[in-house]
């Protein structure tokens, strides 16, 4: 919860962590790249002509050029029909 002990110990560990270099990245709308990303499920979903990032189900981490962890994520395809 926002304000409990928890949340403020969390929030300096990644200022902590922001301030070596970790970056974050995965967002809703990304065009889906498997270099970086990590599909685990795709949703067909009509209308859709590139492959998107529907829903980031954890984020993915980064120092540098140095990837720690692929975003794994939910992928909108197109749809058949």
């Amino acid at each position: 919860d926002e304000g409990s002990a928890f949340a403020t110990i969390a929030q300096k560990i990644r200022t902590a962590l922001e301030r070596m270099g970790l970056e974050g990245f995965g967002e809703k709308g990304d065009l889906f790249d498997p270099q970086v990303h990590e599909a685990i499920a795709q949703v067909p979903v009509p209308g859709t002509e590139q492959t998107t990032v529907l829903d980031v189900i954890e984020r993915g981490y980064r120092i540098g050029d140095v990837e720690l962890r692929p975003a794994k994520v939910a992928v909108a395809v197109g749809a058949d029909g």
